[in-house]
């Protein structure tokens, strides 16, 4: 897999340490990750439009919360959320 984001336009993806700093640095805050969608058989050297990966690709899934409402810890429903499935 490309690091942080130097092979996303050769690969179309990303890691997820550079998603989530970036997403922290616009002050969002980290409130759960996945590994749902995660696929240890990509081998993350094809392009995820690739026949041989595509609909299979090896994916992270991130929430976010703004740190307002991270303080009270409403419910989901509640929560200003953002979710990042790519890799």
């Amino acid at each position: 897999m490309g690091l942080a984001t130097r092979d996303s336009k050769s690969v179309h993806r990303i890691n997820p340490a550079s998603v989530r700093g970036e997403v922290e640095a616009t002050g969002f805050v980290l409130d759960a990750e996945s590994t749902m969608l995660a696929n240890d058989d990509d081998p993350h050297s094809a392009m995820v439009f690739d026949r041989s990966i595509k609909g299979n690709t090896d994916r992270f899934v991130s929430r976010f919360v703004s740190p307002d409402r991270f303080q009270g810890r409403r419910p989901l429903g509640n929560r200003m959320t953002s979710a990042f499935s790519f890799r």
